[in-house]
């Protein structure tokens, strides 16, 4: 019989915090805290180190966490001031033009791309990345341990890939108008400020996709070894 997987908000269910009674103080090693009843104290320090990496996935974490602030969010942020440039600097050649003129669908395919970017970079991005430097705190706000289920990262995971294919979606139109403008522009060795705004886009856009991909397939490895994580430890 095939294996269904019980989805994580209903192991929660059946967890609980329990201190049968105090033994050693306790031993924190990154964002894990452990206890020991038995045997020498200075015993736990190593092995404490060890689980530590193994159970809270340190390391993935801090790697995601790196890529979001160095990478993700500052990429996201360029792209947004791009088309924020772009529509201003073909603003005047939008008023002239008639209703169905390259420039009129130009400002069409880049009007919502800054709204769209920008949300994803404040609810998505930046509330992550949150989420992630509460996670390896080894301090606890509020006297409530922040914990991550694949559940959540599952929610994360389908917004990213959403955000991906629009990114594409839009990547792919302006590498079309980008075609149209160097066609249709008499000196074909002179570029005009429209298209080279255009064409900075289009590179910054590619630079984000491949950002969000790579952060995706972080994230989709993290929860695969959460998964692993959250079956053994409702069956131990």
């Amino acid at each position: 019989m095939r294996h269904q997987r019980i989805h994580t908000s209903f192991t929660r269910k059946f967890r609980k915090q329990v201190t049968p009674y105090t033994g050693f103080e306790a031993t924190r090693a990154g964002n894990v805290e452990f206890r020991q009843f038995a045997g020498r104290k200075g015993e736990l320090n190593q092995l404490a180190k060890q689980l530590a990496r193994e159970l809270g996935h340190t390391a993935s974490v801090h790697a995601i966490n790196r890529f979001l602030k160095q990478e993700d969010i500052p990429c996201a942020r360029n792209v947004s001031m791009a088309a924020r440039n772009l529509l201003k600097e073909i603003a005047p050649a939008v008023r002239k033009e008639q209703e169905g003129g390259y420039h009129m669908r130009l400002r069409e395919a880049v009007l919502h791309l800054p709204a769209e970017v920008n949300n994803f970079r404040i609810y998505v991005l930046q509330k992550l990345q949150a989420t992630l430097k509460d996670f390896l705190s080894d301090k606890v706000n509020g006297g409530e341990e922040r914990f991550v289920y694949t559940d959540e990262l599952e929610s994360v995971e389908s917004i990213f890939a959403l955000f991906a294919d629009e990114m594409r979606e839009h990547y792919d139109e302006l590498c079309i108008l980008l075609q149209e403008e160097a066609a249709r522009n008499p000196t074909p060795f002179v570029t005009t400020p429209a298209e080279e705004m255009l064409l900075n886009l289009i590179m910054l856009m590619g630079k984000c996709i491949f950002r969000t991909e790579s952060t995706l397939a972080h994230l989709v490895e993290w929860k695969e070894r959460l998964e692993f994580i959250e079956y053994r430890e409702l069956y131990n």
